[in-house]
């Protein structure tokens, strides 16, 4: 398949798609987890961060590899490993098996990612390239969104593990199409040590930025992965509606990028669009989970909350560039980023269920207030050296493909 052409950027994008259920697919079945193996709701959380946890590890190096791996042997190598572990998880019949299964699937997991990602950028470029990475922010959740679409029906009935099974045969179809990818251009060899990859972290900007925004991304990955067990529980939601509420949310949080990158293109004060951004969330969580919430005003407040959220999550996938030491370390500083996307998603799906599980929701008013408030006072100080201008999402006038 031509490289760069729409064909192939939509192959690639199927294959983020696909790899993204890793994760998605185990976000309904928190309780068909405590059911079957006996463990509490914070432990059998773990069925949703274990992938998360071999990421979060990876993340920065995880570039440094593909570099000597190349695209396609990466992408090839991660499906034959996540196909394995989503099988294995099919036939476990005790906990502690099946989230070494999930542990081995997040292997597979990062390497598809990443090699996908790598090749999505090797293969594109000019304002091609710009509207397929804009795109590739969202396929991750999209994907998740999908994924529990599909498992809902599943989920809350015996045939929950058939779920795994499913996946395996998915990835396996993936495998036997990758000699359709685009093949990458030739690149000379990478021969830079490891600890070039690690050398990211010895910024001051990167570390204050990282620091800011860590604990957002464990929370909104926690509340996010924690909250169709709470609508189940406490709202006696149906399984089979927790996808549609999923996907909605999901697709309200696209549409918060897309007014982000609408109104940073056209000038507006970015500081004014985080600040509303983090303020409406924080409240619109709060009112999610509050005690005897009618289910109608916490599913409206959801899908206000993943809006603002997507005016958030823009302003940081925008700071990338300006927190970066030089343009060339804008992708080392994307992937310490991406690392602790991976991070929320490992620790923050427990974090949450210890919260939620608290007699008080004392825990998670200070959470929220930690969570943004964060975030808002990094704004703040580097609005008031820098200013407000915003590189990000700027796009070339003309197409040259």
């Amino acid at each position: 398949m031509q490289a760069g052409s729409w064909r192939s950027i939509l192959l690639i994008f199927f294959y983020a798609e696909l790899i993204a259920a890793c994760h998605g697919k185990s976000l309904a079945l928190v309780p068909d987890v405590v059911r079957t193996f006996g463990v509490d709701a914070p432990t059998a959380s773990w069925v949703i961060g274990a992938v998360a946890v071999v990421a979060a590890i990876s993340a920065p190096v995880g570039g440094w590899l593909i570099d000597r791996l190349g695209e396609l042997r990466a992408i090839r190598f991660g499906l034959v490993i996540a196909t394995a572990g989503s099988a294995a998880g099919f036939f476990a019949t005790r906990f502690d098996v099946l989230i070494a299964c999930r542990l081995f699937e997040g292997i597979g997991y990062i390497a598809v990612v990443l090699g996908a990602l790598a090749l999505l950028i090797r293969t594109t470029e000019g304002q091609r390239q710009t509207t397929a990475l804009a795109f590739w922010s969202v396929a991750s959740p999209m994907g998740g969104a999908l994924a529990i679409a599909a498992v809902s029906p599943i989920a809350g009935t015996p045939l929950w593990q058939w779920v795994f099974a499913g996946h395996a045969v998915l990835l396996l179809v993936a495998l036997f199409l990758t000699p359709f990818l685009p093949e990458a251009p030739a690149r000379p060899v990478v021969r830079e040590p490891i600890r070039s990859a690690l050398s990211i972290y010895s910024y001051p900007a990167v570390l204050g930025f990282l620091g800011a925004i860590i604990f957002l991304q464990i929370f909104k990955l926690g509340a996010g992965s924690a909250l169709p067990t709470f609508l189940m529980n406490e709202h006696g939601v149906p399984p089979a509606w927790i996808g549609v509420i999923s996907a909605g949310s999901i697709a309200c949080s696209v549409g918060g990028g897309i007014i982000a990158g609408f109104l940073f293109n056209r000038g507006a004060n970015v500081k004014l669009v985080a600040t509303s951004g983090a303020l409406v969330s924080a409240v619109a969580t709060l009112l999610v989970y509050a005690p005897s919430m009618p289910t109608s005003f916490a599913l409206a407040a959801q899908f206000v909350g993943a809006v603002s959220g997507g005016l958030l999550f823009a302003w940081i996938t925008t700071n990338i560039p300006k927190v970066a030491p030089d343009p060339s370390r804008v992708g080392a500083t994307g992937g310490a980023v991406s690392q602790l996307l991976y991070l929320g998603m490992a620790i923050g799906p427990s974090f949450m269920f210890f919260i939620l599980a608290q007699p008080s929701r004392l825990p998670l008013i200070l959470a929220v207030v930690i969570a943004y408030g964060l975030p808002l006072i990094f704004l703040r100080r580097k609005a008031s050296r820098r200013g407000d201008e915003c590189p990000g999402w700027r796009v070339e006038a003309t197409d040259p493909q």
